[in-house]
């Protein structure tokens, strides 16, 4: 059994295309220690790719 046991994360995501040349993608991710009193993590990106 090792020592210590790794930080917790976790992950979300999701992607919508309502045009042909048109993609809104969007991640949620998350993590935290488990023993130790560190901050969390928590991040939510957004991306919008479009082509011309």
């Amino acid at each position: 059994m090792p020592a210590t046991i790794p930080p917790s994360t976790s992950h979300l995501g999701g992607a919508y295309a309502r045009e042909k040349n048109t993609c809104l993608n969007g991640r949620w991710t998350s993590s935290r220690e488990v023993f130790a009193s560190a901050p969390s993590f928590d991040a939510l990106q957004i991306e919008l790719n479009a082509g011309f």
